[in-house]
Protein backbone atom coordinates (compact mmCIF):
# COMPACT_ATOMS: atom_id res chain seq x y z
CA UNK A 1 0.00 0.00 0.00
CA UNK A 2 1.55 3.22 -1.00
CA UNK A 3 1.38 6.30 1.54
CA UNK A 4 1.73 8.78 -0.54
CA UNK A 5 -1.72 9.66 -2.21
CA UNK A 6 -2.88 12.18 -4.78
CA UNK A 7 -6.19 12.86 -4.00
CA UNK A 8 -8.52 14.80 -6.50
CA UNK A 9 -7.13 18.34 -6.19
CA UNK A 10 -3.66 16.75 -6.64
CA UNK A 11 -2.77 17.60 -3.18
CA UNK A 12 0.33 15.14 -1.52
CA UNK A 13 -0.19 13.91 1.25
CA UNK A 14 3.32 12.98 2.57
CA UNK A 15 5.13 9.86 4.33
CA UNK A 16 4.88 10.41 8.12
CA UNK A 17 7.86 7.91 9.01
CA UNK A 18 11.32 7.75 7.55
CA UNK A 19 10.35 3.87 6.75
CA UNK A 20 7.81 4.76 4.84
CA UNK A 21 9.62 7.78 3.19
CA UNK A 22 12.12 4.90 2.32
CA UNK A 23 9.96 2.46 0.82
CA UNK A 24 8.51 5.26 -1.56
CA UNK A 25 11.85 6.15 -2.55
CA UNK A 26 12.08 9.66 -0.76
CA UNK A 27 16.03 10.04 0.21
CA UNK A 28 17.51 12.48 2.10
CA UNK A 29 18.96 15.90 1.05
CA UNK A 30 20.63 18.98 2.72
CA UNK A 31 20.91 22.43 1.20
CA UNK A 32 24.45 23.63 0.82
CA UNK A 33 23.95 27.02 -0.59
CA UNK A 34 24.50 30.26 0.99
CA UNK A 35 21.69 32.06 1.82
CA UNK A 36 21.50 35.51 3.73
CA UNK A 37 19.66 36.72 6.48
CA UNK A 38 18.67 39.12 8.96
CA UNK A 39 16.20 38.65 12.34
CA UNK A 40 13.06 41.23 12.02
CA UNK A 41 12.57 42.79 15.27
CA UNK A 42 9.01 43.34 14.28
CA UNK A 43 6.03 42.04 12.07
CA UNK A 44 6.62 42.25 8.46
CA UNK A 45 5.73 41.18 5.31
CA UNK A 46 7.43 40.28 1.52
CA UNK A 47 6.67 38.77 -2.17
CA UNK A 48 8.11 35.54 -2.45
CA UNK A 49 8.02 32.80 -5.33
CA UNK A 50 5.06 31.23 -3.72
CA UNK A 51 3.05 34.53 -3.22
CA UNK A 52 3.02 37.92 -2.38
CA UNK A 53 2.64 39.46 1.08
CA UNK A 54 3.71 36.27 2.85
CA UNK A 55 3.66 37.38 6.70
CA UNK A 56 6.63 37.11 9.41
CA UNK A 57 5.93 37.61 12.82
CA UNK A 58 8.46 39.88 15.21
CA UNK A 59 11.94 37.73 15.60
CA UNK A 60 11.45 35.42 12.74
CA UNK A 61 14.27 35.74 10.03
CA UNK A 62 13.73 37.09 6.32
CA UNK A 63 16.33 35.06 4.16
CA UNK A 64 17.64 36.45 0.70
CA UNK A 65 19.00 33.60 -1.93
CA UNK A 66 18.46 31.75 -5.09
CA UNK A 67 19.70 32.94 -8.19
CA UNK A 68 16.83 35.60 -8.69
CA UNK A 69 17.81 37.30 -5.43
CA UNK A 70 14.34 35.06 -4.19
CA UNK A 71 13.08 36.57 -0.61
CA UNK A 72 11.16 34.43 2.05
CA UNK A 73 10.25 34.48 6.20
CA UNK A 74 11.78 31.54 8.21
CA UNK A 75 10.31 31.22 11.73
CA UNK A 76 11.99 31.65 14.11
CA UNK A 77 12.61 28.41 16.18
CA UNK A 78 12.92 26.87 12.14
CA UNK A 79 15.64 29.21 11.31
CA UNK A 80 17.69 28.31 14.59
CA UNK A 81 17.39 25.01 14.02
CA UNK A 82 18.50 24.41 10.64
CA UNK A 83 20.52 27.02 9.77
CA UNK A 84 24.18 28.08 10.97
CA UNK A 85 26.38 31.24 10.58
CA UNK A 86 28.93 30.99 7.61
CA UNK A 87 31.54 33.48 8.32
Amino acid sequence: MRLTSLLETNKVVAPTTDAARRSEGYKQYRKTSLTWAKQMNEPFECDTLEGDNIKGKAGDYLCIGGKKGEQWPVDKEVFESTYEVAE
